[in-house]
């Protein structure tokens, strides 16, 4: 897969499968990318027990909650059609990994695109570049680049991408990238955003 093609993929498979084969599919984002899917179809148990459970995931996946049972999840997010690359008895991988080749027939290409696009926002452009942040923009007016980044993700208030962009633009931030990414109106943000993540010391 090139550059161009990882960023106007509007299928999730050959994007995983990209990222499995260059080593990049890290148990923390994977699994923030599967609460977030998970939130979008509601396959499952449709209620605040299944809202809790995603919760306890995203908890898991930041190192607030260490349990076992959590670490196995129920039920599995998702294992690739083809099974090439992984399966759901993959340890450390079964919350994040669900057999969905049957579902996914019954899912629209345009709900897909949007799984490709949550890929995009977890990920960003890793599989082709490492993007790093100046250290000095972290330190800025007392650290209110981080402190808006965090209050973002800790409170889920993604409608704010576009105040954490002005504010990296009044501490001197210059990469056209990250700045790009807060701003691509149709853009969906989630936990795991790779800004967000770059910002917050998650990357």
């Amino acid at each position: 897969m090139t550059e161009m093609e990882w960023s106007t993929c509007s299928h999730p498979w050959p994007m995983l499968n990209h990222l499995s084969r260059s080593g990049l599919l890290d148990d923390r984002k994977l699994r923030l990318f599967a609460v977030a899917c998970c939130r979008r179809i509601w396959f499952w148990d449709e209620g605040a027990n299944y809202e809790k459970a995603l919760t306890r995931q995203e908890q898991y996946a930041d190192g607030v909650v260490l349990d076992d049972r959590t670490r196995r999840g129920t039920p599995p997010f998702w294992c690739f059609p083809d099974g090439e690359i992984v399966t759901t008895d993959t340890p450390g991988w079964s919350f994040s990994l669900m057999a969905v080749s049957a579902a996914e027939k019954d899912l629209e290409d345009k709900e897909l695109a949007q799984w490709a696009m949550l890929l995009r926002d977890v990920f960003g452009p890793s599989p082709f570049r490492h993007v790093t942040i100046d250290p000095s923009l972290l330190k800025w007016s007392d650290g209110t680049v981080p402190r808006i980044a965090r209050g973002i993700y800790d409170e889920k208030a993604f409608g704010r991408m576009g105040v954490l962009a002005d504010a990296l633009l009044d501490a001197g931030c210059a990469n056209e990238e990250i700045l790009q990414h807060r701003r691509e109106q149709e853009q969906v943000h989630v936990r795991g955003c790779w800004v967000l993540d770059l910002l917050l010391g998650k990357e």
